[in-house]
């Protein structure tokens, strides 16, 4: 699924503050605290924790200190029970944003008022929003003893509108902190859903993050698809904040940290802790992913020291959610389906207070479950069957989820021995981490990174950025096998340029220096004025993204390739690392050896979906994936050295090999039936065979060589799994765009008509009654998106015809029923 840039909850007033601090910053400050009779008994929720028997339940202000004073509030979810099935998660970490508010007395009740006019374009027409009540216990001449706050129906406001009714609330803490002068309170709501959530509101002066007098703002422009209009901000595509008005003008800020002190000016760090709910030996890769940002840090001309630091484990008392500092959330889940990070600042200049980022132990527990159970399915990250609701809330989503499907169909590729794929895990899990790092210091993502790695040039680095969607292979080079000093890894140009740009200035970054290819999200999904940009692709992985459509051919067809791995050399590394002596001499019955062996051939069928269907380099994607290519694109989109016709011959030639491709190439038979052959009878010398009759051993091993043989039957036929679901894929894949064309004119001495190329695929898989119903079906949602076009509606009576004929000639139900379903599909009118 495609996940957008960070879209932050809330966002502060039009106008940018002085970047100069007060020198007397408001406080709140406690007179007297009272702990009151204690509320329901629950559990705390930082892991590790004892349970809580009492929560502080009054809090007595000075009313000088909170009236006619400029506030945040905020919210971050802590943990839930939300589930979302698109992500294969339980929402949770997120952080919110801040909302500038201010405090009002209301008879016998405090409210906490948001200040809306950010939100709106009039000077008079700016809504007012309640977000807390507090009950006041007792009121002196200058002071106002408070309860905890009831957020309540604010929160649910928040909430998907079908579950956002609130049936219960309560504090599970309430405190002040006088460092910084924040009201910290831990709360709970049950919607009318029955999930829970559990969040950290926060409130806190607005001077609590004024910048530093060298804080940069970037201003952009959130009308600008790409998020900015001039300058670093449009060079390096930062992370905006959400659009606020300024009168009639939309604006929006980058968000970035200052890693200066707002009064001294002194440079300070970045400092990030984990929960403490990590084993130790996963401190050290957690430290490497944070620390590997100080890579560039050092080299910073006026800062030359390490500005991001992992603390490790979050101390006692210290909250999940508190915008004092940035949290890893380490799930203990061995089954999920991302990783991301959220971030909440000041959006009237785009000071960030702090991040939270998401990690699951999956990422690094996945390598050893394939290896141990000769998984390849997608039930390695699949979703809780048991939880089929899907709640969002709204606009929470992070800037980036990771998706952990990736790493499992990498993992599959068969590339790696076993030692290789456990190793593979912890550096996976250091990538991710470490890409999430650089979305909270105010990085987007690259898709365009990858253009500068050449498959064929093994000195080639993977990508200049790792915001980008990188293969997860060979993301592995971020990192030095052996850094002389932390997280050290090759500086990456992007980034480091981006980073300079965000932390200092720019004063890195020299006139000679590479203008480095960029785009972000909104440009890879962007559909505006009916134009593409071929080169905007996430997970590509070549200097032209078509190009991996002839790689992805020439791994599943042929022997070896230079400077890459072959689907048949990879079945050879899979039989290498699966059929050890030390694994063999294990086996004692004949269930064992039968287990062991099923197992290899999972493994097999797991790296022949890996290179067909699974894996983010697939023929499947890199087919589906470069249709781009054969779409209208945008104007002088391409550099000098792109040649679009080639890029759109390669991707149409994918396309149509594909569609074409109903049995397995020759050399991939030849390696099945070679295994056949001499792989079983590796069991002979086990002990478990080797303590049966002769007969018995014989028949056994006849009944493996039928179960490797099927393999190529299975392959060419499932399709669920097999060549059947690639062809699918791709049909419903070309369905015609009214936004985004295919291209038709000539191009050297060519004339191209891809729309009219696509329609006769279509029809054409539509009206062979050997295709499976899933690819006729496809076909036939897709030929109806061309009625009206080139012929299309004579395209759409033929087949029509030919299925009525079809229909007569049924001899069964389903046969008769799949043609019905074909028929309404070509009757339905054009979405």
């Amino acid at each position: 699924m495609n996940f957008q840039k960070l879209i932050q909850l809330f966002i502060s007033t039009v106008l940018v503050i002085s970047c100069a601090p007060q020198k007397n910053p408001p406080k709140i400050r406690i007179v007297d605290e009272v702990v009151v009779d204690p509320v329901r008994n629950r559990k705390t929720i930082t892991p590790g924790k004892n349970d809580s028997t009492e929560v502080r339940a009054q809090i007595t202000l000075k009313k000088k200190e909170i009236f006619n004073r400029e506030f945040f509030y905020g919210f971050d979810l802590q943990y839930s029970s939300v589930y979302d099935a698109d992500g294969d998660l339980y929402n949770q970490s997120l952080a919110m944003g801040h909302v500038p508010a201010f405090f009002r007395k209301a008879g016998s009740e405090l409210h906490l008022i948001a200040d809306q006019r950010r939100l709106y374009p009039s000077d008079v027409n700016h809504p007012e929003q309640l977000i807390s009540r507090y009950r006041i216990l007792f009121e002196t001449a200058d002071t106002l003893t408070v309860s905890e706050a009831n957020s309540a129906a604010y929160i649910g406001a928040m909430m998907d509108t079908k579950s956002s009714t609130v049936k219960d609330r309560w504090a599970r803490s309430f405190e002040y902190v006088e460092n910084g002068n924040y009201l910290l309170q831990e709360t709970s709501v049950v919607l009318a859903s029955g999930d829970v959530l559990e969040v950290l509101e926060s409130v806190f002066p607005k001077v609590a993050i004024v910048p530093s007098s060298k804080f940069e703002l970037f201003k952009m422009d959130p009308n600008d698809p790409v998020g900015a209009s001039e300058g670093p901000a449009a060079r390096y595509r930062l992370l905006a904040g959400e659009a606020i008005f300024n009168g009639e003008e939309k604006l929006a800020y980058a968000q970035h940290f200052d890693i200066h002190d707002s009064l001294t000016g002194e440079l300070k760090t970045i400092d990030w802790y984990v929960t403490p709910n990590i084993k130790d030996e996963h401190l050290p890769v957690v430290k490497d992913a944070v620390e590997g940002w100080n890579r560039y840090f050092r080299k910073f001309s006026g800062i030359e020291r390490d500005v991001v630091l992992f603390k490790g484990r979050m101390p006692e008392g210290m909250k999940l959610g508190d915008p004092r500092f940035n949290i890893i959330n380490w799930d203990s889940r061995l089954v999920a389906g991302s990783a991301y990070e959220s971030q909440a600042n000041d959006p009237f200049t785009g000071k960030q207070s702090h991040s939270l980022i998401y990690m699951p132990v999956a990422w690094f527990q996945i390598g050893m479950d394939y290896w141990k159970y000769g998984q390849y399915t997608d039930a390695v990250t699949a979703t809780d069957q048991d939880q089929p609701k899907k709640i969002r809330m709204k606009h929470a989503r992070p800037a980036c989820m990771r998706e952990l499907s990736g790493v499992a169909q990498a993992i599959h590729s068969g590339r790696m021995s076993q030692a290789e794929v456990e190793k593979f895990s912890a550096q996976l899990m250091k990538q991710t981490l470490f890409h999430e790092v650089g979305h909270a210091l105010g990085l987007a993502h690259n898709f365009k990174g990858s253009l500068s790695f050449d498959r064929s040039d093994s000195a080639s680095i993977f990508s200049t950025s790792i915001m980008d969607y990188n293969d997860y292979e060979i993301e592995r080079a971020a990192f030095f096998d052996a850094p002389a000093v932390m997280g050290d890894g090759p500086s990456l140009e992007y980034d480091r340029q981006a980073l300079s740009a965000l932390y200092n200035g720019m004063k890195d970054v020299g006139i000679t220096d590479p203008l480095v290819p960029v785009c972000n999200d909104a440009e890879a999904d962007t559909e505006a004025n009916g134009v593409v940009d071929p080169l905007c692709i996430r997970y590509d992985l070549e200097k032209d993204p078509t190009l991996s459509v002839e790689t992805a051919l020439k791994r599943v067809a042929e022997e070896t390739v230079s400077g890459d791995v072959t689907l048949a050399q990879a079945m050879d590394q899979v039989t290498r690392s699966t059929f050890v002596p030390s694994a063999l001499q294990k086996l004692t019955t004949k269930q064992e050896a039968i287990s062991f062996y099923r197992n290899y051939l999972q493994r097999i069928k797991g790296v022949m979906h890996f290179h067909f269907l699974g894996g983010k380099a697939s023929l499947s994607r890199a087919v589906r994936t470069n249709l781009k290519s054969l779409r209208i694109f945008a104007m002088d989109v391409l550099p000098e050295e792109y040649s679009e016709q080639s890029m759109r011959e390669r991707a149409f030639a994918g396309v149509k090999t594909v569609l074409e491709m109903v049995s397995l190439p020759e050399i991939l038979k030849k390696k099945i039936t070679s295994i056949s052959l001499s792989v079983p009878q590796s069991l002979l010398q086990t002990p478990a065979l080797s303590a049966m009759g002769a007969s018995d051993a014989e028949a056994l091993i006849e009944t493996l060589v039928a179960d490797t043989l099927t393999l190529v039957n299975v392959f060419e036929n499932d399709e669920s799994r097999g060549l059947p679901r690639l062809r699918a894929g791709v049909l419903a894949s070309i369905a015609r765009s009214e936004e985004l064309p295919y291209f038709y004119g000539q191009l050297g001495s060519n004339l191209y008509d891809f729309e009219t190329n696509m329609a006769q695929f279509l029809y054409e898989n539509l009206i062979n009654a050997l295709r499976t119903s899933g690819e006729r079906m496809a076909s036939a949602r897709g030929l109806v998106t061309y009625k009206g076009r080139n012929g299309s509606n004579r395209l759409i009576s033929l087949a029509i015809s030919k299925l009525n004929q079809e229909q007569a000639l049924a001899r069964t139900n389903d046969a008769r029923e799949l043609v019905f379903a074909l028929k309404t599909a070509l009757m339905a009118k054009k979405q």
